[in-house]
């Protein structure tokens, strides 16, 4: 079966420095039947709350089955769906003591809706600090009866189940019923009283810039499709103060899982009509190629215990140039100075392409995404007038100071009979070898042309030079039969 491609789209926040976030999301996959194929996409984030902000840390391993009440998280996270959203604690809770055998109050509440929750009490005076360990049955809900810990019967999951119409789908939810809240929106708050230590309030809110799922048909000329994706599960682990959410979301199949090969991932805000994703997260879209391509992890994989499968480089290379927007360039990552510093010296040719990348932290591929973005914003830039803020110019200057960096002494020394004689070989040979042959790259040919064009537009008596030089030239060329490759390559004037 063809693995599921997903290719992660980084988070990019520009500024005087531009900085490029990589956010750990995970992707999984489950394949499964109900009147039609179906392919159920979980996508998990973990974040640390760091004074009701959340910050995005690595999540922890998939979880196929129920691994004990003390994992990280709770029940199998290869469900095909949950008709509510659970809310399940780990870690531990100190509390104080309100008297002999009185439970000391709690509470979890999930946008307008709270759950009142209690620690029970313990033959202890009043004050005295009580450590109760979360997720061993020592809450209790309203009723009395064991509340948020108390973990629902294991699920097992064939290879691939098939649900009728019908099917108990609360079978597959983590939490007691008294802890199951609505799908929440982006933005919605969650609030622990009472969970954490005495005078406490875990509260952060579902973030709004959150994974979006886009759905890239294997049909040619298919435009992409947004997947609707809920959030099903909060786990809340109150030692580590951190929360990992779960969204999940299922796709009908017309015939097989192959019709659908590849998702794009996008950390971003919603869109405000969703309607064509292509043009709603362009801005998310056109930075997808400096994102992360990997395959969907399945049961299979988790089981074992193991990552999904690398991308082979062919693979990589396929997806990664796949990724590019027709329609916008991605947003450039260095500034400048440093990018005409790193053209400047790849068109000098005094070292091999790849070393001089290498010696700036860049690979070809990298440089290509920096050139395309480069020349983008230059020509879509105006030249002149406010709007301009003066990059066009600051552009040719740095040009110029880098180009008269790297200009060797020897340079001086090509004369216009020297030039007018190049400038015939390169009508009948590749004008790189001829380059390579006279002992200077691009960049000195540039500064060398460009200084006869000068001396040749004040001088009428240089121009004449360079005509008859060029003229000698050609004819001796004439005389001299073509190689098979310049036959191939160039053509004379003749």
């Amino acid at each position: 079966m063809t693995r599921l491609l997903v290719s992660l789209a980084p988070r990019v926040e520009l500024g005087e420095n531009i900085e490029i976030h990589r956010d750990p999301i995970r992707v999984g996959v489950l394949h499964w039947s109900t009147r039609a194929p179906m392919m159920a996409l979980v996508v998990r984030a973990r974040y640390a709350i760091e004074g009701g902000a959340l910050t995005p840390i690595e999540p922890g391993p998939w979880v196929v089955g129920r691994n004990g009440s003390t994992a990280p998280f709770p029940g199998p996270m290869f469900v095909p769906y949950k008709p509510g959203c659970d809310v399940v604690l780990r870690g531990s809770t100190t509390v104080e003591s309100r008297g002999p055998g009185l439970p000391t109050p709690a509470k979890i509440t999930l946008g307008s809706r709270s759950v009142r929750l209690a620690v029970p009490g313990a033959d202890v005076p009043a004050g005295t600090p009580m450590r109760f360990e979360l997720g061993r049955g020592q809450l209790l809900g309203p009723d009395g009866l064991p509340g948020v810990d108390a973990p629902p019967p294991s699920v097992e999951l064939a290879d691939k189940p098939v649900f009728e119409p019908g099917h108990d789908y609360n079978r597959y939810h983590a939490a007691t019923p008294g802890l199951r809240f609505d799908h929440p929106e982006d933005g919605t708050v969650v609030e622990l009283e009472g969970l954490t230590f005495p005078g406490d309030v875990l509260r952060f809110e579902i973030p709004r810039r959150r994974p979006r799922v886009l759905i890239d048909p294997s049909e040619a000329g298919s435009s992409l499709q947004v997947a609707g994706i809920h959030c099903d599960t909060i786990a809340i682990d109150v030692d580590a103060r951190s929360v990992e959410l779960v969204w999940r979301g299922n796709l009908e199949l017309q015939e097989s899982p192959t019709e659908i090969e590849k998702v794009v991932v996008l950390v971003a805000p919603e869109a405000e009509s969703e309607a064509d994703p292509e043009l709603d997260y362009i801005e998310d879209l056109r930075e997808l190629p400096r994102g992360q391509f990997f395959h969907a992890t399945e049961m299979e994989d988790a089981e074992r215990g193991q990552d999904p499968p690398a991308l082979e480089p062919q693979e990589l290379a396929m997806a990664q140039f796949d990724s590019w927007s027709p329609a916008a360039a991605p947003s450039p990552s260095i500034k400048l100075d440093r990018y005409v510093e790193v053209a400047a010296v790849l068109t000098e040719q005094r070292a091999p392409r790849e070393e001089v990348l290498r010696g700036f932290g860049l690979t070809e591929y990298t440089w290509a995404l920096e050139e395309r973005a480069w020349a983008e914003l230059l020509a879509n830039l105006p030249r002149e007038g406010e709007e301009a803020g003066g990059l066009h110019a600051d552009y040719a200057r740095l040009v110029a100071e880098h180009s008269k960096r790297h200009a060797r002494p020897e340079e001086t020394s090509i004369t216009p009979e020297d030039y007018g004689a190049i400038i015939a070989r390169m009508e009948r040979v590749d004008p790189s070898k001829v380059m390579q042959e006279a002992g200077f790259g691009l960049g000195a040919w540039m500064r060398i042309d460009a200084r006869m064009t000068e001396l040749a537009d004040a001088d009428p008596a240089v121009e004449a030079a360079v005509e008859r030089a060029a003229a000698t030239e050609r004819a001796r060329l004439r005389a001299v039969p073509r190689s098979k490759g310049d036959d191939e390559a160039w053509e004379d004037d003749e």
